[in-house]
């Protein structure tokens, strides 16, 4: 346990800062950069070409990187769903921190009763299920810009992944 414990420190330690939100410091860990990369060429190569065959190469690869940056704010959002709500209950948040699956937040001390823990728990999916149905609901009004439709649709999907993976037990 203690050796797990170790690599997950390592995994979510934070390299580059973002600065604080809420009070609570943001950060990005080195092994964030290459996922970044590979989800932003995975958009532009692969997603993106088939869903909008006839946008430009450059286009494309633009709304691949914005994609891509919406994709880890969401992540983002999720974190912090956790974050506010464990400190509205009292319990500090030492650090949010994007790593390379995913984020972490990182509570001061454990949540005093289960049912705290099962709102802190429970409101990073909800954030997340908030989220892919703003960009389900933004998709009308993309209707007439393939590669937008195509990144709102895929956020919807990853948002969707999101939340039911972190429901899982």
């Amino acid at each position: 346990m203690n050796r797990t414990r170790r690599v997950l420190d390592t995994l979510t330690r934070t390299h580059v800062s973002l600065g604080r939100f809420a009070g609570v410091p943001v950060g990005l860990n080195l092994s964030w950069f290459p996922v970044f990369l590979l989800v932003t060429w995975s958009l532009a190569t692969g997603f993106l070409p088939h869903t909008a065959p006839a946008a430009a190469q450059e286009w494309t690869w633009i709304a691949a990187f914005v994609g891509t940056a919406l994709f880890f704010a969401s992540i983002l959002a999720h974190e912090f769903g956790h974050a506010l709500v464990a400190l509205h209950a009292g319990i500090g948040v030492s650090s949010v921190t994007l790593f390379v699956l995913g984020g972490v937040s990182r509570l001061a001390e454990e949540p005093r009763t289960a049912a705290e823990e099962l709102r802190i728990a429970g409101a990073g999916p909800l954030v997340s299920l908030v989220t892919a149905a703003g960009f389900l609901g933004a998709t009308p009004f993309l209707s007439g810009w393939p590669l937008a439709t195509a990144i709102a649709i895929y956020l919807v999907v990853v948002n969707g992944a999101v939340a039911l993976f972190n429901l899982l037990p």
